[in-house]
């Protein structure tokens, strides 16, 4: 019984030596003026949130009865360190990737960029005309043929 008492009178002391200092500071730090801590408190609704300034552990500290006791806040650092490397090696991957594509090959890199290209069109000769000529003419002879054949039969039969 004895020895609860004590610890309820360090934790009303240190508890206004926290109120003292809250008033004396700005909100988020709550420590002795020019005293270099290794935490820092925020307080929040039901208590404080702790941070340690080494280790960068985040615990959120709390009344549990009698006692002051402080949780620690999950965090899956290794996860995330794991997203970041992934991350990282995506970005060189793409920054490859990109290097390459604006690097220039095969027959449009062996041309000058300052020289225009050149183009020729290759106009149908006299002879490719008179094919083509004589095939339109066969085609529509044959139509001709068909329509004429067609009508022959249509008044014969009506």
């Amino acid at each position: 019984m004895r020895m609860r008492m004590l610890i309820a009178a360090a934790i009303l002391v240190c508890a206004a030596g926290a109120s003292a200092a809250q008033n004396a500071l700005p909100e988020d730090r709550l420590a002795p003026p020019g005293a270099e801590s290794r935490y820092t408190f925020k307080q929040v609704d039901n208590g404080f949130i702790r941070l340690d300034g080494k280790s960068g552990e985040v615990a959120f500290c709390s009344l549990h009865g009698s006692a002051w006791a402080c949780e620690t806040a999950p965090e899956d650092r290794a996860a995330l360190e794991k997203e970041i490397a992934r991350l990282q090696n995506e970005v060189a991957s793409l920054k490859a990737q990109v290097a390459v594509l604006r690097t220039p090959s095969g027959p449009a890199a062996a041309a000058p960029a300052d020289k225009p290209r050149e183009y020729t069109i290759k106009l149908p000769s006299e002879q490719d005309i008179a094919r083509a000529r004589v095939y339109l003419e066969q085609t529509w002879q044959r139509v001709v043929d068909m329509i004429s054949n067609l009508q022959k039969d249509v008044l014969h039969k009506g």
